[in-house]
């Protein structure tokens, strides 16, 4: 009975009154347990699964349930993103000598890749530890042996081991099964760094035309106009391919780039007008940009070049750049970026762009000092002292800081709770993001933003979002679900708000499920659909991920059912059902209050009771038959619920 129940901790509770225990007892317990921690990991309640996962481990009966308890703990420690402990666990699980014979035991090579991989300075470790789990005899689906392939391509390649990163690369997508337009990309990039050009541009087109949607397509066609101006010296092919930036991503934060690549190419061929013509647009959008900057130099010197001095003056003038700039911001700008991107003592940095910031409020460098001093301070965890600087590149036009800026403002705003702020730039984030990435969490930030504001046209609109994002996680998945359905309900839209609960019920193996047979429930009274209600609380209370809370409020909606249809005696045994079966003292309160309202109903109809003066009325009591037998029971299956407690 004890092994094969699904009430563990009445199972556990049982068992631990019995002493001593036998072998069999011994494992069942330990089973139990184990079994009670991995419930709570599927119900995200990742404290009470430690507990119970290092309670097994204390047990120490059954080498396959140890292993077992301390691969789970591994994966806790990743989910909470503390990566170096998860490792130590998983190392250690690895050890034990329950493990090797368990399914768990390569992953866990898997699992350790990835925990190496996100401390970022670790991708040595990570390396090897995806090369263990393609070693392995044991056959994975196709999907994670490529995963594991596409991540040791990534870690050769931040040790800047680039054949070997080709390498696995080109196994990747030999693979066919995911992010093939990404090792395509990254193994051109790979071909580039190794001075093979032309291998380069070849994996550059056939990821153009093999991939024409592809996230990576804007930068796979500017790496193209690079490697073709800059390494094969072509220049009327680098401008084919920086047009058809120009002219397929006119958004694209790669613009600038390119529109500056045009004009060098025709600056080297000494066709200045031209040349001219498309340093200005850069100039035009944002005299202060860092594009700006750079291509100004090149403006300057065709202004000399045809002797137009007056010109010159007036033009720089106009931009907000008059050529009389004080040697002191020169100086004081070139010092501050040394110490950033030469020495990269960002203590020192920081202390210059501050001053910089605080003498030349308006300098030509102001977009890129308040960029590099917001980096600077955010590796020191200086946040409010960041904050302000991602917030004025936030409020200039679009640029190469834009989308960083966006994301690590959003970050801050986010976690200090400051929800209607945050909000709009999460959705700018939204529009601007080009990283597939900070794309998703932009959705999924303004749909949270949007749920906790109450905002739920808002939420519905980034929950359709984020389901129409590829690669989401299951849990990314269940909570749009979860939010778009809840958003459907809060705008009465019952209709299609019950369709989605139901999908969720379906899907769910956890207390998602009961909390979304309640708000069918809900539905189904706003409706006035009684018969409903009452089904679908019986289908919650037998819920087997169901718990007292969700039972407990099924009641009474269903007590509110019986008051709303006339029946006030079964909504008033409901109601002492629920009393006595000492629930939370919020329950029991609202319980209270109900059943006082219908003692006062029944006390005022007695009292307004007069007695008939002849024998002609007749009133007719019928009962509802199939009504009783259901609340019957339901208030049967309470009270042995009551009993087992």
């Amino acid at each position: 009975m004890y092994s094969t129940t699904k009430n563990y901790s009445q199972a556990i509770a049982s068992i631990e009154k019995i002493q001593p225990l036998d072998p069999i007892l011994k494992i069942t317990y330990q089973k139990l347990i184990y079994f009670k921690g991995v419930e709570y990991f599927n119900n995200i309640e990742l404290d009470s699964a430690t507990r119970y996962f290092k309670k097994s481990l204390s047990v120490n009966f059954d080498k396959t349930y140890n292993a077992l308890s301390q691969y789970w703990l591994g994966e806790i420690s990743y989910i909470k993103k503390d990566y170096a402990t998860a490792v130590d666990t998983w190392k250690a699980f690895q050890l034990n000598e329950g493990a090797f014979s368990l399914k768990e035991y390569d992953l866990s090579n898997y699992n350790i890749g990835y925990a190496y991989f996100q401390q970022k300075n670790n991708y040595d470790n990570a390396n090897i530890s995806f090369r263990k789990f393609l070693l392995t005899k044991n056959s994975y689906e196709p999907s994670k042996i490529a995963d594991a392939q596409i991540r040791t391509a990534d870690s050769y390649f931040m040790q800047k081991i680039y054949p070997q990163a080709a390498d696995y690369y080109k196994s990747a997508i030999a693979l066919n099964q995911m992010d093939i337009d990404y090792c395509i990309y990254q193994k051109a990039l790979c071909n580039g760094l190794l001075k093979k050009n032309q291998d380069k541009i070849t994996d550059l087109k056939l990821l153009a035309s093999k991939y024409p949607k592809s996230n990576y397509l804007a930068a796979s066609i500017f790496e193209t106009a690079e490697t073709y101006s800059k390494d094969l010296n072509d220049g009327d092919n680098a401008i084919v391919a920086y047009q058809k930036i120009l002219d397929t991503y006119p958004n694209s934060s790669y613009v600038n780039s390119a529109l500056a690549g045009i004009g060098l190419v025709y600056y080297n061929k000494n066709e200045d007008e031209k040349a001219f013509t498309y340093f200005d647009q850069i100039v035009k959008k944002n005299p202060k940009s860092e594009e700006a900057r750079n291509v100004l130099p090149y403006i300057k010197k065709i202004f000399e070049g045809q002797k137009k001095i007056d010109e010159m003056d007036t033009y720089f003038t106009n931009i907000g750049n008059p050529l009389n700039t004080t040697e002191l911001e020169s100086s004081l700008y070139e010092a501050a970026r040394d110490a950033y991107y030469t020495d990269k003592n960002y203590d020192v940095a920081m202390q210059k762009f501050e001053s910089y910031i605080a003498k030349f409020p308006n300098g030509k460098y102001i977009a890129e000092a308040h960029f590099c001093y917001a980096e600077c301070a955010y590796s020191k965890n200086l946040f409010d002292k960041a904050l302000p600087s991602y917030q004025y590149i936030n409020g200039l036009s679009r640029s190469l800081y834009s989308e960083t800026s966006l994301v690590k403002t959003t970050y801050l705003l986010y976690k200090d709770k400051k929800y209607e702020e945050v909000l709009p730039l999460y959705q700018k984030l939204e529009d601007y993001a080009e990283t597939p990435s900070n794309k998703l969490n932009a959705r999924i930030g303004a749909m949270r933003c949007g749920f906790i504001l109450k905002q739920y046209e808002v939420v519905l609109d980034y929950a359709v979002k984020v389901l129409a994002t590829e690669k989401i996680s299951p849990q990314q998945v269940n909570e749009a679900k979860y939010d778009k359905a809840k958003s459907l309900f809060e705008l009465n839209r019952f209709d299609d708000a019950i369709i989605e609960f139901k999908a969720i019920y379906k899907s769910a193996k956890n207390i998602t499920g009961a909390e979304a047979l309640y708000h069918i429930a809900k539905i189904h009274y706003a409706k006035q659909d009684y018969t409903q209600v009452e089904k679908t609380i019986n289908s919650l209370i037998s819920y087997d991920y169901s718990n007292d809370d969700w039972n407990t409020k099924g009641l009474l909606l269903l007590s509110d059912s019986y008051i709303a249809r006339g029946d006030d005696a079964d909504a008033e045994l409901m109601l002492q059902t629920v009393i006595d079966g000492k629930p939370k003292q919020e329950y029991i309160d609202e319980a209270t209050t109900k059943l006082e309202k219908l003692n006062a109903k029944k006390a005022l109809r007695a009292s307004q009771e007069v007695t008939p003066t002849t024998n002609d009325m007749k009133v007719d009591f019928k009962e509802a038959k199939g009504d009783k037998d259901l609340f019957d029971q339901l208030y049967d299956a309470k009270q042995d619920s009551l009993k087992k407690k």
